[in-house]
């Protein structure tokens, strides 16, 4: 099987041995390098140019993405192969980033969007990032939010479910596989909610609790399909969600 078809299976998902001879230390190193890389970012570097800002940003991004593809296709000896597009576990995936997405814009419209002291400090962190990548306007955040719903939602799912949550299937089992991806997953999103809420705030831990359902059930989806593009489109309904609560708050 080839690295290409084996993000797009159409059965359930196996593990080849062949393949699977990523170390514990490296997915170790990847489960908790995107949350060094966010508290970095969010927390050491707040306050700093946005040009230092965004290199580090940059730079990071390009390493955490970066690692699984050069452990596959060099480490692995894993190729590159064409592979055609899918719909097994579509439809599920469609169905649950639906039924997230109601849950983030209801949450945001009758809890978040009436309370005051929460929409200012909102208003002020989401304006200070968006600042922070010199997108101040409409078409420049709607091309962002672009982005990030079409191609950086399957990145993170080629990094958390492809790579970290397949790989360690070798060693753990799938409830553990499950829980250790999704924990990871989590893990950076606490501190960007943290910066945008207080880490005193129960929200934070909430909707941190949140994005860790949200990652085991996209990893559970991937091991009943197969299909990797079954969570990329249910991650990308996610991120719309949460784009037009950004948008809402920096436009309206």
């Amino acid at each position: 099987m080839t690295l290409l078809q084996s993000l797009a299976m159409n059965e359930p998902l196996e593990i080849d041995n062949a393949q699977a001879v990523v170390s514990r230390k490296v997915l170790w190193f990847a489960i908790c390098y995107p949350t060094v890389l966010t508290v970095l970012y969010f927390m050491v570097l707040d306050g700093t140019s946005t040009v230092v800002q965004g290199m580090v940003f940059g730079i990071g991004k390009t390493i955490q993405f970066g690692l699984p593809a050069w452990i596959v296709l060099r480490a692995n000896k894993e190729r590159l192969g064409a592979h055609r597009l899918r719909a097994a576990g579509v439809s599920m995936g469609v169905l649950f980033g639906l039924l997230a997405m109601a849950l983030i814009v209801g949450i945001y419209q009758w809890i978040l969007k009436p309370n005051v002291a929460i929409m200012s400090l909102l208003d002020e962190q989401v304006t200070s990032k968006v600042e922070g990548f010199q997108l101040k306007s409409v078409a420049a955040y709607t091309a962002l939010a672009v982005f990030y719903c079409l191609i950086h939602s399957g990145m993170e799912e080629y990094y958390w479910r492809w790579f970290a949550f397949k790989r360690f299937l070798r060693h753990r089992s799938l409830g553990q596989a499950i829980a250790i991806s999704s924990i990871g997953f989590m893990a950076h999103h606490v501190i960007v909610l943290g910066m945008f809420f207080g880490f005193e705030n129960w929200m934070t831990y909430v909707f941190s609790i949140g994005v860790a359902i949200g990652g085991a059930a996209w990893a559970w989806l991937y091991s009943r399909s197969g299909n990797l593009y079954s969570a990329w489109i249910s991650h990308a309904f996610v991120d719309a969600a949460i784009f037009w609560v950004g948008y809402d708050i920096l436009f309206q």
